[in-house]
């Protein structure tokens, strides 16, 4: 798996996903990664600041889901339901359509 830089939730994301069995909803998974990680206010602004965590979440979700595919895992990313597979064979068509954009 790559080393990410970029964005400091990515290592706590993956491993929530890797230690969970069943899908989490994106506030599932922020209060999971919350406990593994500490994250610094974002914003004075209460709006702003929730805005720009929930950006970091999903760059970070699109971020392993990239890597992820690479190392044969699926990575599903609906705001409730996030999960961590195997590649299938139908996965394959899904994830080149999603990584290439």
């Amino acid at each position: 798996m790559a080393i990410f830089d970029n964005n400091p939730l990515i290592p706590a994301i993956l491993q929530v996903l890797r230690e969970q069995q069943a899908p989490l909803a994106i506030h599932e998974l922020l209060l999971k990664v919350k406990k593994i990680t500490p994250i610094p206010n974002l914003d004075d602004d209460a709006q702003l600041a929730l805005f720009k965590l929930n950006w970091l979440m999903m760059n970070a979700l699109f971020e392993l889901q990239k890597a992820c595919f690479a190392d044969g895992y699926y990575l599903h990313i609906s705001t409730l339901d996030i999960h961590l597979r195997p590649c299938m064979a139908a996965d394959q068509h899904n994830v080149a359509q999603q990584i290439s954009c």
